[in-house]
């Protein structure tokens, strides 16, 4: 999860064997996933109806995909999981 300015706030890790194959981030809230294993699968499920994201929902600190900086930006969130 991170700030309005992309720092991170908090880094979760989802670790099934351990039981933990959720997270509740409430609405309004910058996120991102990292997998770590191939096969990983993931949902993300919003109360609708549904609506067209608009530009403040998306971190203006943050590359658009297929954007320069995406492949620094998902490096850099892969040590912040790792290191959690």
């Amino acid at each position: 999860m991170f700030d309005a300015d992309g720092a991170v706030l908090a880094v979760r890790a989802l670790v099934p064997a351990a039981g933990l194959i959720g997270l509740h981030v409430p609405p309004g809230v910058f996120r991102s996933i990292v997998a770590l294993e191939s096969g990983t699968v993931f949902i993300e499920i919003k109360a609708g109806p549904y609506a067209v994201p608009v530009a403040a929902e998306w971190g203006q600190w943050a590359p658009a995909e297929g954007e320069p900086g995406v492949v620094d930006c998902l490096a850099g969130m892969v040590v912040a999981v790792r290191g959690a």
